[in-house]
């Protein structure tokens, strides 16, 4: 209420946006939630010259979780801005506080598993992601993570091993697995297959 007016009596917008709903004083979730929309008006997925405002948007996310610390979205969402400044530890640190209940924690385990793969020799993503798929029931998303980090390292077998059992489960996406499995066929100059593959991806 002190910061509410300036000596004019005009109401501060930011105060007035994060703090009240009319004459109402907002409950802690709904402080949390504005504190994201702050967020979220400056954040895209596309955005990545973050030089000059992750800061400033790093600081309302952290006071968004600390207003409401199940604001899961808002934790998924400093995750990803920490992922964008390449501080890949403090994000998975970040994103553990996600729990299996939330819509986003799969999203966040998808997040992890790819990071390994940026910043850890070969063997150590791997057995992390082999992890992290295991503890997720094997999930079609998290395997896909695998199958692509295979496929990114040159591990040609592997990553074909993978892929052709995901498709086996039909999924919408299998064009692309095709697609993928096909660039794998030829780089290891199975021109055949990868022939199939492409045609079966048109």
């Amino acid at each position: 209420n002190i910061f509410r007016f300036n000596d004019k009596k005009i109401k501060n917008e930011l105060i007035e946006f994060l703090f009240f709903e009319g004459d109402r004083i907002k409950n802690n979730n709904e402080v949390s939630k504005a504190l994201l929309e702050i967020v979220k008006s400056s954040y895209t997925d596309n955005n990545t010259d973050y030089s000059q405002n992750y800061n400033f948007l790093l600081f309302y996310s952290s006071l968004s979780v600390l207003i409401n610390q199940n604001n899961f979205e808002a934790i998924f969402i400093k995750g990803k801005l920490l992922e964008i400044i390449q501080n890949y530890l403090f994000a998975e640190t970040t994103y553990l506080k996600i729990p299996k209940t939330s819509e986003y924690f799969l999203d966040a385990q998808k997040n992890i598993a790819f990071n390994y793969s940026l910043e850890n020799d070969f063997v150590k993503a791997e057995k992390k992601i082999l992890n992290i798929i295991i503890n997720n029931d094997k999930e079609y998303e998290l395997t896909k993570i695998l199958a692509d980090f295979y496929r990114i390292e040159k591990k040609y077998y592997k990553a074909i091993q993978i892929y052709s059992k995901l498709l086996e489960e039909n999924r919408d996406d299998s064009w692309y697995i095709n697609y993928l499995r096909g660039i794998c066929y030829e780089r290891s100059g199975n021109w055949k297959n990868a022939e199939i593959d492409f045609l079966k991806s048109l």
